[in-house]
C-alpha cells in the first residue's frame, strides 16, 4: 500500500492542496498527518475541514494541542504563539472537538505515525536518543520505520545516522534496521519560502520517497 505522509501543514491551504494534488498524481491510496495542522489563525478551519472531511488519520501536534484547548502554550516564539491563540478563537466547534480526540500516536502494519516533542528537537535535535524516546515498538523488533514531525527537516534516521537518498529522493528500506523517518514540512515556512515536503511510504516495496513542491513555480 502506498501511503501519503504529512506534517507541519501549520494552516498553509494553498500548500496543503498541492501536496494532495501530487499524492493523488502518484497514485497515493491513503494520506496520514504526523501533526501539527494549524497555526495561522486565516485558515486553520480551511486544514482541519479537509482532513476531518476525508478522514485522513491525523496524530495531535502541540501547535493542535494548544489551538484545540487540549494544552497550554509552553516553548513557543512570540508571534506562533499570537497566530495559535488566535487560531483557538476561531476554531469551529466541530473542528475543535475533532482535534481534542486526536492520538498522540497511530500504528499501522510495519510501521508507526507520532509526533515528537517540539521543545525537546529544539535541543537534541536528530540524536538517536531523542528519537528513541518516541520509539513505539519492543527494542527485540527489527525493520520498523517511525515517522515523526520533529525534527522539520527532511531526513531518514538509523542508529548509525542519517541515511543518504538517491537522485530521486528515494531509499529502499533495509527490512534488518529500524528507521525514524521526518518527511518534513508540508506548510511553507514564510513568504520567501516557496518549498513544501512530505513523503510517500511504498510498503509492498519497503521504500521511502522525499517528495519536494517548488510553490513558486
Amino acid at each position: 500500500m502506498k501511503y501519503g505522509i504529512i506534517a507541519h501543514i501549520n494552516s498553509d491551504i494553498i500548500a496543503l492542496k498541492a501536496a494532495l494534488h501530487k499524492m493523488e498524481s502518484a497514485k497515493v491510496e491513503l494520506v496520514v498527518c504526523a501533526g501539527n495542522v494549524v497555526e495561522k489563525p486565516n485558515t486553520a478551519n480551511d486544514c482541519v475541514d479537509v482532513l476531518r472531511e476525508w478522514g485522513f488519520p491525523t496524530v495531535l501536534g502541540n501547535h493542535d494541542a494548544v489551538a484545540c484547548g487540549s494544552d497550554e502554550p509552553w516553548g513557543f516564539k512570540s508571534k506562533s504563539l499570537t497566530n495559535i491563540l488566535m487560531t483557538r478563537e476561531g476554531l469551529s466547534d466541530k473542528n475543535r472537538i475533532w482535534m481534542q480526540g486526536l492520538p498522540c500516536g497511530l500504528l499501522f502494519t510495519g510501521f508507526a505515525v507520532v509526533h515528537g516533542n517540539a521543545g525537546a528537537s529544539r535541543v537534541y535535535r536528530n540524536k538517536w536518543e531523542y528519537l528513541m524516546e518516541h520509539w513505539p515498538y519492543p527494542d527485540r523488533e527489527r525493520g520498523k520505520a517511525c515517522f515523526i514531525a520533529h525534527p522539520d527537516k527532511p531526513g531518514v534516521y538509523s542508529p548509525s545516522g542519517e541515511l543518504p537518498l538517491d537522485e530521486d529522493g528515494k531509499l529502499l528500506l533495509d527490512t534488518n534496521t529500524n528507521v525514524f523517518i521526518a518527511p518534513g514540512r508540508v506548510g511553507r515556512s514564510g513568504n520567501k519560502d516557496p518549498w513544501s515536503t512530505f513523503g510517500i511510504f511504498d510498503t509492498e516495496e519497503r521504500s521511502y520517497q522525499q517528495v519536494y513542491l517548488n510553490l513558486a513555480v
